[in-house]
């Protein structure tokens, strides 16, 4: 099986969550939970173990967060306008989401919005929490 950044960073984010451990001198996909991440491919099964220069290339164009052993793929999240039934109008949702989590809600991004924030900050349906507030790097 052949593995690329871009295959590393759909199945990242595929599930919020899922993580890349470093042990011992070796790279492993993580579940939430700690079990290996297991892709079947032509009948076979295969454990995602990114290589070295795979995961150099992924620090080198910023898409990953270091926490320690564990790798975590940043997500791009809006904020949105969404349907409100109550108030009978669009409103703001007091939520982020990503791209996938407005088209659930029928919303709309708010342009100029996009941040990246960290995968785990995500719910599984693409939303973080209500009123979540992401931190803004600062440059001096």
């Amino acid at each position: 099986m052949k593995l690329n950044t871009t295959k590393i960073l759909d199945l990242l984010g595929e599930r919020p969550g899922r993580y890349i451990q470093h042990d011992m001198g070796q790279h492993r996909m993580k579940e939430p939970d700690g079990a290996n991440v297991i892709l079947t491919e032509d009948g076979r099964d295969y454990l995602i173990e990114p290589n070295h220069q795979l995961m150099d290339d992924l620090m080198g164009v910023h898409r990953l967060i270091c926490d320690g052993s564990r790798y975590r793929a940043k997500a791009t999240v809006h904020r949105f306008e969404v349907w409100s039934q109550a108030e009978e109008r669009n409103i703001v949702s007091r939520r982020y989401a990503t791209e996938a989590g407005i088209n659930t809600a029928n919303g709309e991004a708010i342009p100029n919005t996009a941040v990246e924030i960290d995968s785990k900050d995500l719910e599984p349906d693409g939303w973080t929490i209500i009123d979540y507030l992401p931190r803004i790097e600062v440059k001096l």
